[in-house]
């Protein structure tokens, strides 16, 4: 029934033209014949259940059918396989995300949410190459039963899911027509947008659009979304609503107090304890796949924390069990990683990077990883906003632990980023990445960190805040060597002066930007205790230090 009502819907919007029906051969014949280059292949229909992690009921948790092009088999008139230019296309960034729900944050603002109904097929697929494809029988119209066609092929008209070009066809038709309404991008955040004369933020991932701004202005900002303009047939999407359910993760906005100050602020907490649990269930299938007893399974019970205190350096390069499905497993907990789960960040991180020399002791830190996912399913992220725009800034953090990695003895460089207030602290993105060179000294770690933090992180979100409140905004870097500190203030580093070479970071393009004309950024000393990036880069076995190091980053 799912996948009826998708061909169904899919034929009233003419993603095929049923009526142009053909045999390929006819129309490959006449293609070479005319030296025009044409492109066939074939669509198929899938069914899948949509938010499993849900408990069997809810009317969120339901079947969804999606017939989608085969990408991966387009041949062209000649049965070679089909060439397609770069098509990729670029949707908002997690991070850009979650800056739209600290906009809406703000006193007299609100956040909404709406999706796009059957997003590609809004737009035509165009091009000078046109696309035929081929029908499963039981797509066949009625039409063609009695007219003893072999191979019929009709031709593509919408961007359909799975078509190589469908993704870029369809953001540029969603940008230009958000241009067209009064939107802009901001600072370079690709299908991030700000409506200047409403102060409304959006952001679109793929077709999931979020609106923030003045309550009052979101309204009209969803008419110029949806409505046509100049004949563009406008965005379709579903009714607004408040945000809830946005990429995997639940939004809860409510009124609280700060933890700090104790002032009236507004809160949103980020809940994907449902996904976690698919984690867990994911890895328990994995297990019984590489055929593990049942015993190994039992042995999921509670870890305070994600790391063991085991010593890796003289360690077996290979042999370890959960090799197969070690992959499977860490880029699903990943994804939770990246929302809103940044303490499961430095772990992953680390597990990844043995992924082609997994180890008996991997097996070990990849099972306690799990074990403290249980144990910790039902943790959220926290921001909360009690201040004016102009009372704003960014407070960004650096951190590397020197040789933290026993086997490379690379440093891991960790990010954490917060808008941040009097009364206000709400978290907007970290990273754990491991260093690409090694590194000499703890300074000269936290110095490549540092160049991350402000290249990675603290310069674009200088572009978008900038953007959205029209007003210089300051950010202020947080580091806690002193020595770190001391070079990129005076600009001086004679013992460091390979770093150029070896790890591509200039002491002189930190001292530049920390000390700047325009003084946006500024370098603050943070006492290690502090240091809201520890928790991407040290692996603690320390339960209370552990606990210490989440409520940094909320």
């Amino acid at each position: 029934a799912a996948l009826m009502k998708e061909l169904e819907g899919l034929r009233r919007q003419g993603v095929w033209d049923e009526s142009g029906v053909r045999e390929w051969r006819a129309v490959a014949e006449e293609a070479r014949r005319n030296n025009v280059k044409i492109h066939v292949g074939r669509i198929f229909g899938i069914v899948v259940e949509k938010n499993t992690q849900f408990k069997i009921g809810d009317p969120l948790r339901k079947y969804k059918g999606r017939i989608v092009f085969q990408g991966n088999e387009v041949r062209d008139e000649r049965h070679d396989y089909a060439f397609f230019d770069d098509v990729a296309s670029a949707p908002a960034a997690l991070e850009a995300s979650k800056s739209c729900d600290a906009y809406g944050l703000l006193f007299g603002n609100h956040v909404q949410q709406s999706d796009a109904l059957q997003a590609y097929t809004q737009t035509d697929l165009g091009g000078e190459v046109v696309t035929w494809v081929r029908l499963p029988r039981e797509f066949w119209p009625k039409s063609w039963e009695h007219r003893n066609l072999t191979d019929p092929v009709v031709p593509l008209v919408k961007a359909l899911y799975g078509h190589p070009r469908a993704g870029q066809c369809w953001e540029k038709h969603a940008e230009k027509h958000l241009f067209a309404v009064g939107f802009r991008n901001l600072g370079g955040w690709r299908s991030t947008y700000f409506h200047d004369q409403l102060k409304l933020m959006l952001t679109v991932y793929v077709d999931d659009f979020k609106l923030a701004g003045p309550a009052d202005k979101l309204a009209q900002g969803w008419d110029l979304i949806r409505k046509s303009f100049n004949g563009d047939g406008g965005i379709e999407t579903d009714e607004p609503a408040t945000v809830s359910k946005y990429l995997g993760a639940e939004h809860v906005v409510y009124d609280g107090k700060s933890p700090v100050t104790g002032k009236p602020v507004k809160m949103m907490e980020y809940d994907m304890s449902g996904f976690m649990q698919q984690c867990i269930d994911a890895y328990i299938d994995c297990v019984g796949e590489v055929g593990l007893t049942s015993d190994f399974l039992k042995r999921i019970k509670a870890a305070p924390t994600p790391f063991l205190d085991i010593d890796d350096t003289s360690d077996q390069v290979d042999g370890g069990a959960l090799a197969p499905i070690a992959a499977k497993v860490l880029m699903k907990i990943l994804y939770a990683a990246r929302v809103m789960r940044y303490d499961l960040l430095r772990p992953v991180a680390y597990l990844a990077s043995r992924i082609t020399k997994w180890s008996p002791r991997c097996d070990r830190q990849l099972h306690r990883l799990i074990c403290y996912i249980a144990f910790t399913k039902n943790h959220r992220l926290r921001g909360y906003i009690g201040d004016p725009a102009e009372k704003l800034g960014l407070s960004l953090f650096s951190d590397a632990d020197f040789a933290g990695c026993k086997i490379t003895k690379r440093s891991t460089s960790g990010i954490f980023l917060a808008l941040t207030g009097p009364n206000s602290f709400f978290p907007l993105n970290a990273i754990s990445k491991k260093q690409t060179c090694v590194s000499h000294s703890t300074p000269e770690a936290e110095l490549v960190a540092a160049a991350a933090a402000l290249r990675m992180e603290g310069m674009p979100a200088l572009n978008l805040w900038e953007g959205i409140f029209q007003r210089p905004v300051g950010l202020t870097l947080y580091e806690d060597n002193q020595a770190a500190i001391t070079v990129m203030v005076t600009g001086k580093n004679p013992n460091m002066q390979h770093m150029g070479r070896t790890h591509c970071v200039s002491h002189c393009w930190l001292h530049e930007v920390v000390t700047g004309e325009t003084d946006d950024i500024k370098v603050s000393y943070c006492d290690t205790k502090e240091m809201a990036a520890d928790l991407m880069t040290k692996q603690f076995v320390d339960a209370d230090k552990w606990r210490h190091a989440i409520k940094l980053v909320g």
